[in-house]
């Protein structure tokens, strides 16, 4: 079965969510365009309703994952600190952002999660 790639572009604003013990910083996705990506994702998920994400912000991709939001009904993305110091983003901040995914692919063709630490890999674009 073939994949389908789909590419959602917008313009958000980063926030930081409030905890006494880390700084959490995200984007919500507007829902419209988080209507459209359950729409292409069909199928079991990862942990928490999770859906796997390339994102785009400047000059920096990186692989991550979005969250599903119940308040808003809509997807949260963590924007981790090494990308905000790449960027040189802050809290208020609004970004243009790029997010691509696959299509979901039938259950017994997805990889199956994976038991150790996630890192987040994030490489600057190369102009050719």
């Amino acid at each position: 079965m073939e994949q389908k790639i789909t590419t959602y572009r917008c313009n958000a604003k980063i926030w930081l969510y409030p905890s006494e013990k880390a700084s959490w910083h995200f984007i919500t996705i507007p829902k419209n365009i988080a209507d459209k990506m359950r729409a292409t994702q069909q199928g079991p998920r990862r942990g928490w309703g999770a859906i796997r994400v390339q994102a785009r912000i400047k000059d920096t991709i990186w692989e991550t994952s979005m969250f599903p939001d119940s308040r808003t009904g809509t997807f949260l993305l963590p924007i981790k600190k090494s990308i905000r110091n790449e960027e040189d983003l802050v809290v208020g901040d609004t970004v243009k952002l790029t997010l691509t995914l696959p299509s979901t692919t039938p259950a017994s063709t997805q990889p199956k999660p994976r038991n150790h630490k996630h890192r987040t890999r994030h490489t600057p674009i190369q102009d050719i």
